[in-house]
């Protein structure tokens, strides 16, 4: 890089860190935030302070009572709800080293990665809305400030079987939510068909789902005659698909967490047999540490953290599963080769 380029880097860096500030002076007002209630995300703890006396029923799903002796909260949000009505709009996104901010219309999130808050001034219509919440920012908050709290947000599907669980992952066109959806119906639960959020515990790792809406592209339909009444929606990131709750469309199971005690590759090919082929560790340790967001260098702790929960990764058994068909004959396959390897889902 040279020198003429380093320095309108660092010009769009200031700006950036100007923008920010000067949005979330006028944005947000602290002085107004309540005592407020503890919530359990993905097995993290946030600590919710509002300025809206009923913001928390909102969050009453993820509400839990405080146990004595529990150890200090993971991160904080902190509400403030404005006289707006405006629905959303389209996110943009700006961030500058540990601060991120995300704003949807006059709904703005500013994320400190360094101090663990998000604070947040949302409109009367968005404060309201569970499912929204659910469904889109409380992902939101996951992704930006996991690394930040031991969180490493995974762009894997996940499904379980006997509380362990087979991590999948794969190109955004190869097929991980039919796939996993057509496991769920063979009887494995789905924890998740696009990110899993992993965290250590003991000497083990957990994975954890936020059980948000299915995506499933409109050539779907083909496989899953369920969704033919439906009508494809343009989601948050752009696609046109099916969001569905997989319980309640396919009546399947669905999990929370469990431990994560296989790591698969998906690869789509146009034909041939199925087959699984092993894997390297280092295979997953590039795929994972090309799918993360890079951290400035100020959050060296959430770095090394996130570089010990990638190298556990790393030690799962690990294949790279290639077939052509229907999802349906894919499940069945991965279904019969884990029944055949049960101590890797059974232990």
């Amino acid at each position: 890089m040279n020198c003429e380029t380093l320095l309108r880097s660092s010009q769009s860096a200031l700006r950036g860190r100007k923008v920010i500030l000067v949005m979330t002076q006028s944005a947000i007002d602290r002085s107004v935030f309540s005592r407020g209630a503890w919530l359990r995300i993905a097995d993290t703890t946030c600590l919710l302070q509002s300025s809206h006396p009923e913001f928390a029923t909102t969050l009453a799903p993820w509400i839990k009572k405080r146990q004595a002796g529990e150890q200090a909260c993971d991160f904080t949000l902190r509400v403030q709800v404005n006289d707006a009505w405006d629905a959303l709009e389209p996110v943009h996104f700006r961030g500058s080293a540990h601060l991120v901010i995300a704003q949807y219309g006059s709904n703005v999130f500013l994320f400190d990665l360094h101090r663990k808050t998000v604070e947040a001034r949302i409109s009367q219509l968005v404060s309201r809305n569970t499912q929204l919440w659910a469904d889109r920012f409380l992902p939101l908050i996951l992704g930006v400030l996991g690394p930040s709290v031991g969180v490493l947000p995974l762009h894997s599907a996940c499904v379980v079987k006997g509380g362990r669980g087979i991590l999948i992952a794969g190109a955004s066109t190869a097929g991980k939510s039919t796939l996993s959806v057509a496991l769920a119906k063979s009887g494995f639960a789905l924890l998740s068909d696009d990110w899993t959020y992993i965290r250590a515990r003991a000497d083990s790792l957990l994975a954890c789902g936020l059980q948000v809406p299915v995506k499933l592209l409109p050539d779907a339909v083909q496989h899953f005659p369920e969704l033919r009444p439906l009508t494809p929606v343009r989601t948050g990131n752009g696609e046109i698909a099916f969001e569905v709750h997989a319980d309640e469309m396919f009546h399947v199971p669905v999990a929370a967490r469990c431990t994560p005690s296989a790591f698969v590759f998906l690869e789509r090919v146009p034909e041939g047999w199925p087959e699984m082929v092993p894997a390297l560790g280092s295979f997953v340790q590039e795929y994972v540490n090309n799918s993360v967001e890079r951290l400035p260098k100020e959050l060296a702790t959430a770095i090394d953290t996130r570089d010990r929960l990638i190298d556990s990764l790393r030690d799962l058994p690990c294949w790279t599963y290639r077939y052509s068909g229907t999802p349906q004959a894919g499940a069945d396959y991965l279904a019969r080769f884990f029944a055949r390897h049960h101590e890797v889902i059974e232990q």
